[in-house]
């Protein structure tokens, strides 16, 4: 009699059998077996992994995810300030300082704006400049201090400001500029100083871009000042800008302060008038523009220098 003898077939890929005698069992998930007849299957590769049952293979991780693991069943996505850029990897790398990654499971780092810097590698978000300080180009990890004659009132900037006319910094890394002091001045942008004003000019203001000539009748000597000088009675100046005054001359006077011209003398000698009529030296008030104004004048024949010195003999008479 003739017996049959069965014979089990091979276990196709993606199962097993430990022996001829068991049945064929599916790769579990995390495992694969790509040839048949196997006792056993074969653990996915770190950066691979399997969810199914009965696979005759693994997937690798995509970008942005990986597996550190043997025999996983799926992938970990890259953490916060953390990125993969390819695929079928272990492990996620760190974002370089001056960059930054606020997702997870991404395959890039974001480079920090203008403004803003990262000095740490692995980081989730870049920070700002703070006040007083700037960063011009993308993925900076420092901020620089603003220079003297300029700051920065603003955080995260990629600039720092010029001071204005009237205004200076002296110092690094600030964030408001100094007004100039009475007595000085500043005409341009972005300076580190003032400048004192010169003498024969004063400034009563801070912040300004300019120093004011002296009026006539009044003098400064000194430089830096915030105010002028009146001249002294006995005194007078006629011209702006002036450093001193100068004093009346014979047969004139002047009792008030603060004059640009002194006045003839009561019961002064005609001649002596005539002298300086003569010589052009005779200071004659005038009307100008509905203003008292004294003029030098080297005219002796104008109708003026007539009538002045007429009256002066008549009331000698």
């Amino acid at each position: 009699m003739l017996h049959a003898i069965l014979v089990k077939a091979e276990c196709p890929a993606g199962s097993f059998s430990l022996s001829d005698q068991e049945p064929c069992s599916l790769c579990r998930p995390g495992y694969f077996q790509t040839q048949t007849g196997q006792k056993e299957c074969l653990p996915c590769e770190i950066g691979t992994v399997q969810p199914l049952a009965g696979q005759e293979s693994c997937i690798p991780c995509i970008k942005g995810s990986v597996q550190p693991s043997q025999g996983a069943t799926a992938c970990e996505p890259c953490a916060l300030g953390t990125y993969q850029p390819d695929e079928g990897e272990a492990e996620c790398l760190l974002c370089a300082p001056g960059s930054f990654q606020p997702l997870i499971g991404q395959s890039t780092c974001v480079p920090c704006l203008p403004g803003f810097i990262q000095a740490f590698a692995g980081q989730p978000l870049c920070l700002p400049c703070d006040l007083g300080t700037f960063q011009p180009d993308i993925a900076g990890i420092v901020c620089y201090l603003c220079p003297p004659g300029s700051v920065q009132p603003l955080q995260g900037q990629n600039f720092c400001v010029p001071c204005d006319y009237g205004t200076f910094q002296p110092d690094l890394g600030q964030s408001i500029c100094l007004s100039c002091n009475a007595g000085s001045y500043q005409f341009d942008r972005g300076q580190a100083g003032c400048i004192p004003c010169e003498a024969g000019s004063a400034q009563g203001a801070s912040g300004q871009r300019a120093c004011e000539p002296c009026a006539p009748g009044l003098f400064q000597p000194l430089a830096g000042q915030f105010n002028c000088l009146s001249c002294n009675p006995g005194t007078y100046q006629p011209s702006a800008g002036a450093l001193s005054c100068l004093p009346c001359e014979a047969g004139f006077s002047q009792p008030t302060p603060g004059q640009r011209s002194c006045l003839p003398k009561v019961g002064a000698s005609t001649n002596m008038l005539d002298t300086k009529i003569e010589s052009g030296s005779l200071n004659i008030p005038t009307k100008l523009n509905n203003k008292t104004t004294c003029a030098s004048t080297s005219v002796p024949d104008t109708f003026l220098i007539i009538l002045l010195v007429a009256a002066i003999r008549l009331i000698k008479k």
